[in-house]
């Protein structure tokens, strides 16, 4: 059976991934989702996920003070997890940082990476969004 694992930590991400989840679960398909709770908020993004009923295997509980140090904790934890679960296909959703952080690792470990959904291009370089989409 292949291993799939989701990648997420906003809460439009929790959103999104909620169909696939569903698919997989109903027919059974090993998928787990590992939350970097980039966004996190327990007012917020705890009723969220309990309302959508998602099942968060992996939380990487990483501040985000600094968009440097959110990345390269999250490039380290999720290598350290991918590394360790060996997935045959990794998803992530969007243009966070936690997006980027999911592609540079799969890349480096050539792990096949999927990614859906990407905001429209701005051509701002300001956006953090932009400079991840390019």
């Amino acid at each position: 059976m292949q291993k799939l694992i989701s990648i997420i930590g906003t809460r439009p991400q929790y959103i999104k991934i909620k169909p696939f989840h569903d698919y997989c679960t109903l027919h059974k398909i090993d998928h787990q989702i590992i939350d970097t709770r980039q966004h996190y908020s327990d007012e917020v993004s705890a009723d969220l996920i309990e309302d959508l009923n998602l099942s968060i295997d992996y939380s990487l509980d990483i501040q985000n003070k600094t968009e440097l140090d959110f990345i390269s904790k999250c490039i380290e934890k999720l290598s350290t997890i991918l590394l360790q679960e060996t997935p045959d296909f990794v998803l992530a959703y969007g243009d966070t940082n936690s997006t980027f952080c999911t592609s540079l690792v799969c890349y480096k470990l050539n792990i096949p990476f999927g990614h859906i959904e990407a905001g429209l291009r701005c051509n701002n370089i300001k956006v953090p969004e932009e400079v991840n989409r390019i």
